[in-house]
């Protein structure tokens, strides 16, 4: 997706896969990690870790988008399959437990990320709660589904953003939750489906911050026949 928007912006795309193993290119523009089953994710952490360009692919000043799986090991702890908690890659101030029930379904959010204008929408399956520190920023406010499965205590905050909440959700709501989280221009999310092609508004923010140039919109009437056809799905039209 993103490789085939940022040709259609004008610019020379190229993708470049990075399997496990692999040395850690430390040239690309935006890097993305995918969401996998738990079992690996101390093995994976252990590869970044050992890969000598990790300080700089992940200081926060290239674009970074990370799912699921991946968003937790960025954290500065998440708990393996087997129950232990396990250290992170320290990249996020987020830290995850896990949950006895799996969360699967669909998953919409307000965004709170500046730029971001158009409800998010994703598939999310995990069975996990991830908890914000202070360093680190919702992705977006919760109207259906999950996310990060924990209720927000920050009232400061979240009076500055509720607003935009409110018509998603029920009259007597009086909690809310977040997806994802944002530090600099490291995002992560919890919305699978596939997430940059469910939302060209959040693919088409990556692509600038790595270009440095604002985009116009491009008009795939498909696109938005999917993304409405999903919104439908949850009751929003």
């Amino acid at each position: 997706v993103l490789c085939k928007r940022a040709q259609l912006h004008g610019f020379d795309a190229e993708l470049i896969k990075c399997s496990f193993g692999d040395p850690l290119p430390s040239s690309a523009d935006i890097y993305v990690l995918g969401g996998a089953e738990d079992t690996p994710k101390s093995v994976v952490v252990q590869y970044l870790k050992n890969c000598d360009n990790f300080s700089k692919v992940f200081d926060g000043s290239k674009p970074v988008l990370a799912t699921c799986v991946s968003m937790q090991i960025l954290g500065s702890s998440f708990e393996n399959s087997a129950g232990e908690t396990v250290s992170g890659l320290d990249v996020l101030d987020i830290s995850t437990v896990s949950e006895k029930n799996r969360i699967v379904g669909e998953l919409v959010s307000i965004p709170i990320l500046p730029g971001l204008n158009d409800l998010m929408t994703g598939f999310e399956n995990h069975a996990s709660t991830t908890i914000l520190g202070k360093d680190a920023k919702p992705l977006g406010i919760v109207v259906r589904g999950n996310g990060n499965g924990i209720l927000s205590s920050d009232t400061d905050f979240m009076c500055q953003h509720v607003e935009k909440a409110k018509k998603y959700l029920d009259a007597d709501c009086a909690s809310y939750k977040f997806d994802g989280a944002v530090s600099g221009n490291i995002l992560a999310t919890y919305m699978h489906g596939p997430c940059l092609a469910r939302n060209p508004e959040l693919a088409d923010w990556l692509i600038s911050k790595a270009t440095g140039c604002s985009s116009q919109p491009l008009d795939f009437g498909n696109v938005n026949d999917f993304r409405a056809d999903r919104l439908k799905a949850v009751g929003i039209e």
